[in-house]
């Protein structure tokens, strides 16, 4: 149906706006005109028969009145008279008066007979249309006594000559109208249509000829004028865009060429990125081999100077030559390091391991390391604030180097001056932060060079390097190490007159990057190690008869470590490969066992997984040593501490005092309700010479340990039927006898912040199920009746 009505209405949308506008013009004009003609027809038509209604009734009231007494008098003659009078009426075409109940005329106009049919009106008052005549009956009276009626018949020829009339001004207006018309449609032709005309013919013309430099001219400044404006404003829009387009073809083409290029470019990075990442990963993996040879001079240099010290007779010259040789060696071992270090970054395998520790301490132990080399240089090193940042839970290895490197650059770079140290606590947005800022009052840094500044391998000048030294690698791996820790290292400095470097770090640290996953085995990331690698240990006490079992491929580390700890008191067995190891720490017992990592064949990983699996070893203690630091993993697989090389002889025998044999005897009390928990720890307690108790609640562990007050320590299972871990340790704290006994709880629960807020007011240590083996266990209660019995 909307198609049939579009097709329909198609004539009238290919109808011009100029012959739209004259139709619709003349139509609304005749409308209007038809309107008026049936209002005033209608109006004129009510007029007229209102008025002759009005004129029928005053002439029959007139002629009634004069008839009243020739109808009295029955005066035919006066009557008839009367009625001659309507001569002068035209409209009028017959009268007739009647006397009271008569049904003959008393009296006729025009003439006798003229009045047949109008008796049947008298008696009545009104007046009636009847077709195309009017009749109306008045009473006569007199005395205002009805005597007769007057009843008259009038035609409508008045009427006919009005509809005349109107019909012919109605004509005249309709000449006027449509000559009216043509006026306007001629105004608007000049004035609207033709500015339309004009304006679609040049549309045209642009569209077909694409000539988007033409302009329309502007006649008006009316609704036209302004499509005119806009039309124009538009083809100077489309002019623009064509050149746009074309420039933009243009553009292309060369865009394409340079990709080409580009992508060239790409391949050419890309393969010099893999030879870097490759030479990276070249130097990372050789960091045993080129370490190893540098540990043997150390080791060796060490050794002599021990030997010729405790001679009596007097070598200073070769004490001096051989505190040269080893301080060489610890020299070239710090470059390497370095380069290995930036390397290892670039090759994304530096890791890093989150502990505990001392601010203050770490402050201390860096710039009592550094004070020598700042009196050489007749500087003076000030630390302040250091211990107002507390403890700090990051990589301590890599927040020292940092510090050291950073404080080690100012002593070097400045002569007869001043080095401060600051350190500060601080608390933005709810996270708590450590700030360092290294003073120095030495040879400044310009604005060029420190954008250079963290560059590997860069330093101020060339001048600079030929005088001071360096690789110009230590500030690329520091602020390498802050940005690893979330932090970051800034620089402000004034040439001539010192420098700024601040530290930020979060005392809290992250690792952010993926970790290092072993098949089998959950690694714990947030472990601290059970002894810190490079903080300073009490001295080494003698050993009497504590049996080491040394492995490691390298016959020097050997001749160096057995050197060492057979003048303490230790009994020390070789292995020069992880096989020989293995079967030796199956045939014998040994109080501890040091591994290396880097062995051909079974490498160090493979064998502590292999000792730590097997009944017989598992519960050796095993202290790692290698040439870097990967704590992490071998604290997951089971190592109970770790070292790195070059080791230092007074640190590893602080670390072998911990795995002495104690007395025998100890009482440890386990309560758990779990059966197999309580085997488990049977078993690793298993040739430690400690006596095992067990209860499977708590009520039975108050029983035991009423029985044993000698109990040595307890451990403690948290969710148990009768009565759970925490009142047992309500119980026992309430008891003088036991309120002092050392408790380590083992429980899988989970722990709110109130609860674990109680257990470390009323215990030692908190392991969790699962996360800890046989190592761990017993290094953690050992660690614990130290810290209440220390060693003499």
């Amino acid at each position: 149906m909307q198609e049939s009505q579009t097709t329909e209405l198609g004539w009238w949308r290919r109808v011009s706006i100029r012959a739209k506008m004259q139709i619709g013009v003349l139509g609304f004009a005749l409308l209007l005109l038809l309107i008026c003609a049936i209002t005033l027809t209608v109006m004129a038509n009510l007029y007229f028969h209102q008025k002759m209604r009005q004129d029928l009734q005053m002439l029959s009231k007139v002629l009634a009145e004069n008839s009243g007494a020739a109808l009295t008098f029955n005066d035919a003659t006066s009557a008839g008279k009367v009625l001659s009078a309507l001569k002068e009426n035209a409209s009028v075409e017959a009268a007739a008066l009647y006397q009271e109940r008569a049904a003959e005329a008393f009296a006729e106009y025009p003439q006798s007979g003229a009045a047949a049919g109008l008796a049947a009106m008298a008696g009545q008052d009104g007046v009636w249309l009847r077709q195309d005549f009017y009749i109306t009956s008045t009473p006569v009276k007199v005395n205002e006594e009805t005597v007769g009626f007057l009843v008259l018949k009038s035609n409508l020829q008045e009427w006919d000559k009005f509809k005349q009339k109107l019909l012919s001004l109605f004509l005249v207006l309709i000449v006027g109208m449509l000559a009216l018309t043509l006026l306007v449609s001629y105004w608007l032709k000049s004035h609207i249509t033709q500015p339309l005309a004009s304006l679609s013919e040049w549309a045209m013309q642009v569209s077909k000829h694409k000539d988007f430099n033409a302009r329309a001219s502007k006649r008006n400044e009316d609704e036209i004028g302004h499509l005119v404006d806009s039309l124009n404003v538009m083809l100077s829009e489309l002019a623009r865009q064509e050149t746009i387009v074309s420039l933009n073809r243009e553009l292309e083409w060369e865009i394409q060429e340079r990709k080409v290029v580009e992508k060239d470019l790409i391949a050419t990075r890309n393969r010099a990125e893999e030879a870097n990442k490759a030479k990276s990963r070249f130097l990372a993996n050789m960091s045993h081999e080129l370490r190893t040879p540098l540990n043997a001079i150390i080791g060796y240099s060490e050794m002599l100077q021990e030997v010729v010290a405790e001679d009596d007779y007097e070598r200073e010259e070769i004490l001096d030559d051989i505190g040269k040789v080893r301080s060489a060696g610890k020299h070239l071992l710090s470059l390497i390091n370095d380069i290995l270090d930036i390397s290892k970054i670039e090759a994304g395998k530096m890791q890093i391991s989150i502990e505990a520790f001392s601010m203050e301490d770490l402050v201390d132990e860096v710039a009592g390391a550094l004070r020598l080399l700042a009196d050489e240089r007749r500087n003076k090193l000030v630390v302040r604030g250091a211990g107002d940042v507390g403890v700090v839970h990051s990589d301590l290895v890599k927040v020292r180097q940092i510090l050291f490197n950073l404080l080690s650059n100012a002593v070097k770079f400045t002569e007869d001056g001043v080095v401060e140290l600051i350190c500060e606590r601080e608390s933005v947005a709810g996270e708590d932060w450590m700030l360092c800022k290294v003073r120095d009052t030495g040879i400044g840094i310009s604005d060029r060079a420190i954008k250079e500044l963290f560059r590997p391998f860069s330093q101020a000048d060339p001048s600079t390097t030929r005088r001071y030294g360096g690789t110009g690698l230590g500030l690329a791996i520091s602020r390498s190490y802050a940005t690893m820790l979330g932090g970051e290292i800034t620089v402000s400095s004034k040439e001539g007159e010192g420098s700024e470097f601040c530290i930020r770090l979060p005392t809290t640290a992250e690792i952010n990057g993926p970790e290092e996953r072993i098949e089998g085995v959950e690694t714990v990331a947030s472990k601290p190690p059970l002894v810190a690698s490079d903080t300073p240990l009490p001295a080494p006490t003698a050993m009497s008869g504590a049996r080491v079992l040394l492995i490691d491929d390298d016959p020097t580390v050997h001749d160096i470590l057995k050197h060492q700890l057979n003048k303490h008191g230790f009994v020390v067995r070789s292995a020069l490969s992880g096989g020989e190891g293995l079967k030796l720490a199956q045939q014998e017992d040994f109080d501890v066992i040091v591994l290396d990592i880097f062995m051909p064949g079974q490498d160090g990983w493979q064998v502590l997984q292999m000792l730590k699996s097997d009944a017989t070893t598992a519960h050796m203690p095993v202290v790692m040593h290698t040439i870097e630091s990967n704590a992490e993993k071998g604290f997951a697989l089971g190592a109970s501490d770790f070292l790195v090389k070059p080791i230092n002889g007074a640190r590893l025998l602080s670390i072998l005092q911990r795995y002495q044999k104690k007395e025998t005897g100890m009482k440890v009390l386990y309560v758990d309700d779990d059966v197999h928990s309580l085997e488990l720890v049977r078993a690793y307690m298993h040739g430690t010479g400690w006596n095992l108790i067990m209860a499977e609640d708590g009520r039975e562990g108050l029983e035991k340990l009423s029985q044993n007050l000698d109990v040595s320590m307890i451990l403690l299972d948290l969710i148990m039927p009768e009565m759970n871990g925490f009142e047992f340790l309500e119980e026992i704290r309430r008891n003088e006898k036991t309120a002092d006994t050392p408790v380590i709880v083992i429980s899988a629960r989970d722990l709110n912040q109130a609860e674990r807020s109680l257990l470390q007011q009323h215990t030692q240590a908190v392991l969790r199920k699962g996360m800890y083996d046989k190592s761990a266990l017993l290094s953690r209660i050992k660690e614990v009746l130290e810290e209440r019995t220390p060693v003499s």
